[in-house]
C-alpha cells in the first residue's frame, strides 16, 4: 500500500495529472481502466485498508499489540493480574442463585442503561464471577465495563487487567486501543462502516490482481504489440 501510494503520487500537480489521479476513465479501454482502478480506487481505499490491516495484526502478533499500546498511551501493556480471587474462608452456600444476585447488582449499578450483559460462571471455588456489561445496543465491544464479584460474598473485586477499566475512565489513546476489534470488523459506527469495510476488503483483495495485470502488460504487452506490428 505504501509503495502503491508512492507510485500513485503525481510528479507534477498539473490539471491533467490531478484529473488522472482522482478520476476513473470508465469509458477507456480495459488496460487503461485496469490502471485507473488500481491507482485511483486504490488511493481512495488505502486509509480504510490500512486501518483494517493494522487492526488485524493485533490478533496475530503480541509484540505489535504491546507496541501499539505503548505508542498510543505511553504506557506498557501489562497482562499481570490483580488479585481478584474469591475468599474461601467464607462459608459456602449463602446464595441460592448467585447469578441473580450478580444480575441485580449490575442492574442497580447501571440503572438498566446497557445493551447486554455476559456472566462467566466460576469453575473453581477460588475463582470470581466475571461480568461484562456492553452499553449502547450491545454490539460495540469497546464501550464496555468489566466487573468481578466474589462468589461467596458477592462483593465487587478490582479488575484483572489494567486495560479493563470502564471506557469513560480511559485516556484518548486507551480508548482508541479498546476500539481495535470494532474498527477491524467495521462495526465502529454501525451499518455504514460495515459496508465501507466490506468494499475496502474487496478493493484490497483486487489490488494484487490489477497490479499483476499492469506488470504483465508492461513486461510482455509491448513486445506482443511490436510483433503484431512487424508482421
Amino acid at each position: 500500500m505504501i509503495t502503491g501510494l508512492i507510485w500513485w503520487y503525481p510528479t507534477k500537480w498539473t490539471k491533467k495529472a490531478v484529473k488522472d489521479s482522482f478520476t476513473v476513465k470508465w469509458r477507456a479501454k480495459w488496460k487503461r481502466l485496469n490502471i485507473d482502478i488500481h491507482n485511483v480506487i486504490g488511493f481512495y481505499a488505502v486509509l480504510f485498508v490500512l486501518a483494517l490491516t493494522l487492526s488485524g495484526i493485533f490478533f496475530s502478533f503480541e509484540w505489535f499489540k504491546k507496541g501499539a499500546y505503548q505508542v498510543l498511551t505511553w504506557k506498557t501493556l501489562s497482562e499481570k493480574q490483580i488479585d481478584s480471587v474469591s475468599d474461601n474462608t467464607v462459608s459456602q452456600g449463602r446464595f441460592a442463585h448467585p447469578e441473580d444476585v450478580v444480575w441485580n447488582k449490575l442492574m442497580m449499578k447501571y440503572d438498566g442503561a446497557f445493551g447486554s450483559i455476559s456472566i462467566n460462571i466460576p469453575q473453581k471455588s477460588s475463582f470470581a464471577y466475571e461480568t461484562t456489561v456492553y452499553f449502547g445496543d450491545g454490539t460495540l465491544l469497546y464501550n464496555r465495563a468489566v466487573n468481578y464479584f466474589d462468589q461467596n460474598t458477592m462483593q465487587v473485586l478490582p479488575p484483572v487487567m489494567q486495560h479493563q477499566q470502564p471506557y469513560e475512565k480511559l485516556s484518548a489513546g486507551e480508548k482508541l486501543f479498546r476500539m481495535n476489534f470494532d474498527i477491524h470488523t467495521g462495526q465502529i459506527l454501525g451499518l455504514p462502516t460495515k459496508i465501507m469495510a466490506f468494499f475496502a476488503c474487496i478493493i484490497g483483495a483486487s489490488m494484487p490482481i490489477t497490479g499483476f495485470i499492469i506488470w504483465y502488460n508492461r513486461k510482455w504487452g509491448r513486445s506482443k504489440r511490436k510483433m503484431r506490428e512487424t508482421n
